[in-house]
């Protein structure tokens, strides 16, 4: 009975080590149970975190691909309007050119029409000369016809008044 009775005692006290090694590990457990408590909560405020990082930058990414999209119609756009200014630039220059030329045209044209007008203007003058000495010519003709007729003239003679 001794023998069962230190048995019985070895018994209690191997469960009391028992007991307290299990309720160690179990605070232990529960020790290591907070810290992962506590990690997976910081882990879950982190996932939150950058969940909510991703969708901002996915906010930002749509947003500057819709950017760049408006850039390149904008971009495309102002080529188009580039190619149609340089159509009418070159078009410009052609007429710039011809007004250029028809310019020269009309100033040689000018030039020949001013010194038609000099030589017509030296004719006229020339011409207008003439006739002054023809009218005075003219003149001298009829003084001398009336003092000749007038010297000349007899009664009998009917006089032709020219």
């Amino acid at each position: 009975m001794q023998a069962s009775l230190e048995a019985e005692a070895r018994g209690k006290a191997e469960a009391l080590r028992s007991k307290k090694k299990l309720e160690q590990d179990i605070n232990e457990l529960e020790v290591a149970l907070d810290g992962a408590n506590r990690g997976r909560a910081e882990a879950e405020k982190n996932i939150k975190k950058f969940q909510q990082q991703v969708k901002e930058l996915s906010e930002a990414i749509e947003t500057e691909q819709r950017q760049r999209e408006e850039y390149r119609e904008q971009f495309q756009s102002a080529e188009r309007r580039a190619i149609v200014i340089a159509g009418e630039v070159e078009e410009l220059r052609t007429q710039l050119e011809s007004a250029e030329r028809a310019r020269k045209a009309a100033e040689s044209e000018l030039h020949e029409a001013s010194d038609r007008v000099s030589e017509i203007t030296a004719q006229a003058s020339s011409l207008a000369a003439h006739k002054r000495k023809l009218e005075n010519d003219l003149l001298s003709i009829q003084v001398g016809l009336k003092r000749f007729l007038y010297l000349n003239w007899s009664p009998n003679l009917q006089c032709v008044c020219i």
